[in-house]
């Protein structure tokens, strides 16, 4: 071997080796972006996961007060119905009462 050969070689070996390192830099690149794009996909998967709760907790809320208010309504017309049989009967509630107490009829 001269010394040509042998120059031949080393050359060869050092751009072997410069492609290896860059394969390995170009790898630890790819490795680097998948690894960020997989923390952006996950937090882009938090969020709208975050987002559709609290939609849904929205909904619930709204749905659970819209029938909070019918409830609410009902008991105030049945609250306004029982004190307008109390003062329409009054008189004969009262008298009853009395009776039930005293035993006998007030009005005699």
């Amino acid at each position: 071997m001269n010394g040509d050969s042998i120059q031949y070689i080393v050359e060869l070996d050092k751009k072997a080796r410069e492609r290896v390192a860059e394969a390995r830099r170009q790898a630890e690149q790819i490795d680097a972006d998948a690894k960020r794009k997989t923390e952006q996909l996950l937090e882009e998967y938090k969020s709208h996961s975050r987002q559709r709760l609290e939609m849904a907790e929205k909904s619930y809320r709204e749905e659970t007060d819209k029938k909070i208010s019918q409830i609410e309504a009902n008991k105030q017309e049945k609250i306004a119905s029982f004190d307008k049989a109390l003062s329409d009967n009054r008189e004969a509630l009262e008298e009853q009462i009395f009776s039930a107490v005293i035993g006998k009829n007030r009005r005699q």
